[in-house]
């Protein structure tokens, strides 16, 4: 599935993408797909709702693509959409972590959840803002906690590459963890701050003035996003007959192919 992805890093290569247009069709079209399963009800017992929040995770992943197919037309530089494919991302790896075991993971993963309100909650007290009712404070008491996104890479290489073709093993650029290191990693420059996230406001030559001086135009950015959401497609697909894996896998290798085309005429000058 990702086989003709670049080697390397994916925010630093050269090689060349789909255009912007041809990239938007198809991310269009992608998200068109997935979106016509919905409407869909799930009977399932509160306590074992894994299958509602996977597709929830799912119609999120695919608002996020939508929202960066707008960031590679409209904005003017890339770190924006640096911010919105590290949540793809973990929003990836989160969901391929908990279907490595849906009826033991998903608790964990609902326990997190209650963990991450209780801390706004216990952060809001000294500002005399009630964040959670009583009720709710007493259902969050002592949830459980998901391991971070680095161990949760970890657990995914060793499980999925051997049951999905076209996942790739531990060690390569595109497996989990390397998407960790080269999406994760990487663009939490631009998601915490870092004084190197402004580099493309100012010339670093001369009297540094303050502009849109540098737009790197990075198209790996914006290329990742359907083969994440594909991950997460295929990967839940394997127990969810409504997942059409095949037509999932179409579209991309679909974005591939057009990737191995440009790169081939490239080569030909």
């Amino acid at each position: 599935m990702l086989d003709n992805a670049p080697e390397g890093s994916p925010l630093q290569g050269s090689t060349p993408f789909p255009t912007k247009p041809q990239l938007k069709r198809i991310n269009r079209e992608f998200v068109a797909m997935v979106r016509s399963w919905f409407p869909r009800k799930f009977y399932e017992k509160r306590a074992g709702q894994h299958n509602t929040f996977i597709a929830a995770a799912l119609l999120r992943m695919c608002d996020m693509l939508d929202a960066l197919m707008v960031l590679m037309t409209q904005a003017a530089t890339d770190e924006s959409a640096r911010v919105l494919l590290r949540s793809l991302y973990e929003q990836a790896v989160r969901l391929s972590w908990v279907l490595i075991n849906p009826h033991e993971h998903h608790s964990l993963w609902v326990g997190q959840g209650q963990r991450d309100l209780l801390t706004i909650h216990n952060a809001l007290m000294p500002y005399r803002t009630e964040f959670l009712t009583s009720e709710q404070l007493a259902w969050v008491q002592g949830a459980a906690e998901m391991p971070s996104v680095e161990e949760m890479t970890r657990q995914a290489d060793k499980h999925w590459p051997a049951k999905v073709l076209g996942l790739h093993q531990r060690g390569h650029a595109l497996s989990f963890h390397g998407l960790y290191v080269t999406v994760y990693r990487a663009t939490s420059l631009a998601v915490h701050g870092s004084v190197n996230s402004l580099e493309p406001y100012f010339d670093l030559e001369g009297p540094w003035p303050v502009a849109h001086a540098s737009v790197r135009d990075e198209m790996i950015i914006y290329a990742l996003g359907a083969p994440l959401l594909g991950i997460a497609l295929i990967v839940a697909g394997q127990d969810r007959p409504w997942i059409d894996e095949a037509r999932v896998r179409r579209f991309v290798d679909r974005a591939s192919a057009e990737t191995t085309r440009r790169r081939e005429r490239s080569a030909r000058g």
